[in-house]
Formats: C-alpha cells, structure tokens, sequence
C-alpha cells in the first residue's frame, strides 16, 4: 500500500503531502513515515496501534474480508455503523 501511495503521489507530482489513517491505515502511515519520512509533512492516526497484527487478528481480518467478498460492502458498513467500536449495537 505504501508503494502505491508513494506512485500516486509522484503521479501527481506531490513533492510531499498530508498523511492520514484509520485503524489498518494508521499501519500503512507509520510504514510510509518509516520508508518515505521526507515527503509526509504532517499524519493523522486515529484508532490504530503500532504493533505487528496478532494470528487472531489476521484471522477475523481475513474472515472480515472474505464476508465483504462474498456479501457485498454494503451489509458490512450498515453492521459497523450500527455497532460503538466495540461490538455493541447502537440501534
């Protein structure tokens, strides 16, 4: 995702740039601020943690995925939004 991030920066001749991230996100702008601190002028991290995933993360994380996969983005945001951050549903 950095790499990425760093060839749509250079695409659009971004010298350097604001930076921020959300949960996952916030990994990929620590890994870009380590691997490109030169052109993040300033970050926002918000709800991340700067530790390597544990195997039970990666676990939901890809049960996360293979559910939006199969069942669309849609079901899968309506459920977070209704949810505090912590599985409880606000509804």
């Amino acid at each position: 995702m950095t790499r990425d991030l760093i060839a749509l920066a250079d695409h659009l001749g971004l010298a350097g740039f604001a930076l921020g991230g959300l949960s996952m996100g916030g990994q990929v702008v620590m890994h870009t601020v380590r691997d490109h601190p030169a052109r993040v002028r300033a970050l926002l991290m918000a709800g991340t943690f700067p530790t390597a995933e544990t195997p039970e993360g990666k676990v939901a994380r890809r049960a996360a995925a293979d559910r939006v996969l199969a069942e669309g983005m849609s079901r899968y945001a309506e459920e977070l939004l209704s949810e505090d951050g912590l599985g409880r549903n606000l509804a």
